[in-house]
Order: structure tokens, then sequence, then C-alpha cells
């Protein structure tokens, strides 16, 4: 059997999925596969593609994921309030940030998210806090062949804020979970990050403070007045960026800069690691 031949199988079977989570589940199939190329032994591993989908349906269920019940919170009118204070502790949900063609502030995650949840909203401000881990998830037959798990079966809290709203506080502290920023501005933002990676795009900032003990760090076309980042363990990637006021450190791990600009200061404070600097400038 051919690659595209276990993707016409795998689409068919996975036809009870909404469109959505259907396109993404192969997707990731179809991403796995061309990493692999067109190996007998990767097919193989992967098994008859009939069992594949049902084995996929059958841990989604028993994981308790409903692919199609979702909560979908609108938190207040940016009309009415046009700067916000927001607060996330997670101890294992992975959060997105991101901008998106809404008029209000808006939280989307899947329903079965709702027990471990606690989200208080006042005046100004509001808080998403995780009261409680979630039981552990093992998706086996994926985990062993593939050594991945798809986007759609993990655990995602989104936080969709309206273009042109400023945060004027963004805190976020993160146990096990991973932090994706996009297309945001604000005006402070403090980030807590102990096991997890951590993305961004497009974000501006004017000051940005962020401690990461275990995780990537990844940052494109962002922009900072003032930013200090710390590192234990793990590798920092800076493309396309600015900022006036510039301290990095990384204890264990590569710093690699790339096509950013630096207007006043850069510091960069590497003990165990490589740095690489390419078509970057102090102004």
């Amino acid at each position: 059997m051919m690659r595209q031949d276990f993707l016409q199988v795998l689409e068919h079977d996975l036809s009870s999925l909404p469109i959505q989570a259907r396109e993404e589940a192969l997707a990731f199939f179809t991403e796995y596969l061309a990493e692999v190329g067109e190996s007998s032994d990767a097919l193989a591993e992967l098994g008859d593609p009939h069992q594949v989908a049902q084995d996929l349906l059958s841990e989604m269920k028993a994981q308790g994921i409903p692919m199609e019940m979702r909560e979908v919170m609108v938190l207040e009118d940016s009309k009415v309030v046009v700067t916000k204070k927001v607060s996330v502790f997670l101890e294992d949900i992975d959060l997105m940030i991101r901008e998106a063609d809404v008029t209000q502030l808006t939280l989307d995650y899947p329903s079965n998210l709702s027990t471990f949840l606690q989200i208080e909203q006042g005046d100004e401000q509001f808080s998403i806090k995780q009261v409680k881990p979630r039981p552990k998830q093992n998706f086996s037959f994926l985990n062993l062949v593939t050594n991945k798990v798809p986007d759609f079966l993990l655990h995602k809290l989104t936080l969709l804020v309206p273009k042109g709203l400023i945060l004027t506080d963004l805190t976020i502290h993160l146990v096990s979970s991973d932090a994706s920023l996009e297309g945001l501005e604000v005006k402070t933002c403090q980030l807590t990050l102990t096991n997890g990676d951590l993305r961004a795009r497009a974000l501006f900032a004017e000051q940005l403070s962020g401690f990461l003990a275990n995780g990537d760090i990844s940052f494109l076309n962002c922009h900072f007045q003032d930013l200090k980042l710390e590192l234990t363990n793990g590798d920092m990637s800076w493309q396309e960026s600015q900022s006036a006021n510039t301290h990095l450190i990384c204890y264990n791990g590569d710093i690699g800069l790339t096509n950013g600009t630096y207007s006043n200061q850069l510091i960069i404070d590497n003990q165990n690691g490589d740095t690489h600097i390419h078509q970057s400038q102090l102004c």
C-alpha cells in the first residue's frame, strides 16, 4: 500500500468526525508520512489504515474527548472596556491567546475541561485558573509508532482577542503546558513556564519578562521596548524581531538571533551553549 492509498482509506473511515477534526487528523498523518518518506516500514508500523482509524476513534472516546462539544464563553464587550488585565494559571492544559475577528473577548475550549477550570471576571480584569489536574492520557498506538500526539487530541484553551484591543497586563503561569501568543498588543506581560514551550508571533509588548525552566522559546516578528528572558534548559530562537532593551539569559541551551534589531542595548548571558547571530543589528 502506498502513502496516498493509506490516507484515502483513513479519510473515509474518519468521515464521522467534524470537518475540522478530520482535516487535522489527516494533516497529522500526512506530515508524519512525508517525514519518513515512501517507506514501507513506516506504513507497516502504522498498520492497516482501517484499524488505525478505529483505534483513533476508540481512544478519543475512551479519553472523553468530544470533538463537537465545545464551550464558547464571551467575556466582555470590548466596546465598553478597551483595556484588560488577564491572569492565567494552568497545570496541564495548553494555552493559546491570539487576535481574531471577534467583537468581544472570547474563551474557546473543549466542554470536558469545564470541571477543571475556574473563571472569574471583574470590572477590568479576569482570571482563568485550573483547579485540579486532568487524568493522564495515553494514546498508545500513536505514541509507539510516531512518538507524537496530534494537536487536535490535546486539551487546549484558546482566548480570542478582538483586533485593536490592548491588554494592559497579561500574567501567565503554566506548570506542564505550552503557550502560544499571536497577534497581540500588551503593555506589561509576565510569563512563567515550568515545563513547556513558548511561541510568540507578531507580539507587541512594552515590557515583557519571562522565565522558563524546561522548554524552548520561539519569537517571530515581535516588537518589545523592554525584554528580559531567562531559560534554564532549552533553546531560544529569535527571528525578524525588534527590541530596545534586551536581556537574554540561557543556562543550558543555544540562542539563535536572525534578522533582529536592537535599538539600545543587547545583553546575552549564555552559560552552557552556543550563540548564533545572523543579519542582526544594534542601532
